[in-house]
């Protein structure tokens, strides 16, 4: 490939580091190497998103999987399958993915509702008096798969400290349609309002920088500026919020190097000659 040129004595001792990177591995160092994809070692405990068990149950059946949910609340499946999820056994519980955007009336309304409880284990007592929009690391084993979606088993949760609430979800709600309606002023005082220290990092990231937005189409750049900074401090290395501060603070320079908008430097105070008076 022509953008790739390798100098033949750098070559040469990149053959010479590969061959002993393989030589270090043991001769049964790929004998357990799992080939069957991303779900191979789940056995390791990590934790996966919701959506990706949503979005791949029969790579999971059977496995115990880690994952995070805000929680919606009790509810009841009707359960024609035969299944062992019996009313009288478990409690059936819904819940939205960590990443689902709450403020859109659509995913509001569609929540996961195959999460299934042990009555009378600690996980349920947990769970009973859990707020909505809870956040939980949830251990939990796809016993099912029906009509192509999983059937979970909750053996464990483990709270998160923040949670979603309604005011920040009603001034989120309230900034997306003023947002809609170009009323950029107004969009970027109901995300400021939704600026709160409780809730998620992302969740919070994400308003500041639909405020920063708001006021850069409302003209007041310098400010969007100062919010997208917070932003940053709150969500480090966010893709989104640096481009835009790279995009505003070249507009703010701009701006200040325009013909009558740079700062003009004060005259240098009087100099007094040497013995004498202040010079007038």
């Amino acid at each position: 490939m022509t953008w790739l040129k390798v100098r033949p004595g750098i070559e040469a001792l990149m053959v010479l580091v590969l061959a002993s990177v393989v030589g270090a591995q043991s001769p049964d160092s790929t004998k357990d190497k799992r080939s069957g994809g991303w779900w191979d070692d789940l056995l390791e405990d990590r934790t996966l998103p919701l959506a990706k068990i949503l979005a791949h149950p029969a790579a999971l059946r059977g496995q115990t999987v880690r994952f995070v949910f805000q929680f919606h609340g009790p509810t009841q499946c009707a359960n024609p399958y035969h299944t062992k999820f019996e009313t009288d056994w478990y409690q059936n519980l819904s819940g939205w993915t960590n990443e689902a955007p709450l403020w859109s009336k659509d995913v509001y309304r569609k929540p996961f509702r195959n999460l299934f409880v042990k009555r009378g284990t600690e996980a349920e007592r947990d769970l009973a008096t859990a707020k909505e929009y809870a956040r939980f690391v949830a251990v939990g084993e796809v016993t099912e798969i029906i009509r192509g979606e999983p059937w979970i088993e909750i053996t464990g949760v483990e709270p998160l400290p923040t949670r979603l609430n309604e005011p920040a979800l009603v001034h989120l709600v309230k900034g997306f349609m003023l947002k809609k309606l170009r009323r950029w002023d107004a969009a970027a005082s109901a995300f400021r309002a939704a600026d709160d220290a409780s809730i998620p990092e992302r969740v919070r990231a994400m308003a500041i920088r639909e405020e920063a937005m708001a006021l850069s189409e409302a003209g007041k750049t310098s400010l969007a500026l100062s919010r997208i900074e917070t932003a940053l401090r709150v969500s480090p290395k966010d893709p989104a919020s640096e481009a835009l501060r790279d995009v505003w603070r070249t507009r703010v320079k701009d701006q200040n190097r325009r013909p009558g908008t740079e700062e003009v430097e004060p005259p240098p105070p009087p100099v007094s000659p040497p013995g004498g008076q202040p010079a007038k």
